[in-house]
């Protein structure tokens, strides 16, 4: 594994111009004297910061950060909430799949992750807030579908009740009802010529009728009488 990163690293630096052939020489000598990655040889040896080398290996893997290139058969085996805690991401890049990191983690951390992916994926330095905004729209579209989950098994709101109907009007007392009966009841003797007279009945009867057909109530009857009865007898009789 060191082997590979460290080729990559060689010609990530050297295509950048980062370090300069003597300078690489040097770091390789002293790597073969006490082991560890080149990585971190040149940066222990303040020939190139970490930033350098994270921009120099993004540029010579084109590795592109966006939800596009996610691996998702990986990303799947790691819960959101630990990538955003390590800033990490699985991409494809042309080298294969990378795990993306904005900061590189801790040696226990790396075996945290490898050990959640089944698979020891190289760790590839990105600039600061790449990886952090792609996970944040992760974290923005997962909210959206679950709130749309959410609300397609809620049960439909309740119908209203229907309204009410209104109560049937009541009918005339049958002390009314009877003598507007008895008035229709009487047979009036047909005229030759010109309309039908009208059959004659007295005002309780008429009033009757009117309560009957739901013309008035019995209330305005009752009011009527008493206006008659406060105005008095009529003058002039």
């Amino acid at each position: 594994m060191h082997e590979r990163d460290d080729h990559l690293v060689r010609q990530a630096l050297r295509k950048a111009e980062v370090l300069t052939e003597v300078q690489l020489r040097v770091a390789e000598d002293y790597q073969r004297s006490v082991g560890g990655s080149l990585r971190d040889i040149v940066v222990r040896l303040g020939l190139a910061g970490q930033e350098d080398v994270a921009r120099a290996l993004a540029a010579q893997d084109a590795l592109v950060v966006d939800r596009d290139h996610i691996a998702r058969e990986y990303a799947s085996k790691l819960p959101l909430k630990l990538l955003q805690g390590y800033c990490v991401l699985p991409l494809h890049s042309s080298e294969g799949v990378v795990l993306a990191c904005e900061q590189e983690p801790e040696p226990i951390v790396c075996e945290e992750l490898w050990d959640l992916l089944g698979v020891r994926l190289p760790m590839r330095t990105v600039p600061q807030g790449t990886v952090a905004c792609v996970l944040e729209e992760l974290s923005r579209s997962r909210s959206v579908r679950t709130a749309a989950a959410a609300a397609a098994d809620a049960p439909p709101a309740a119908l209203p009740p229907p309204a009410a109907s209104p109560p049937p009007a009541a009918l005339p007392p049958a002390a009314l009802r009877a003598p507007v009966a008895a008035a229709y009841a009487r047979p009036e003797p047909p005229r030759a010529g010109g309309p039908q007279p009208l059959p004659e009945i007295g005002v309780r009867e008429l009033t009757a009728f009117l309560i009957a057909r739901g013309i008035i109530t019995e209330a305005d009857v009752r009011a009527f009488a008493a206006a008659c009865r406060a105005m008095g007898p009529s003058s002039g009789a």
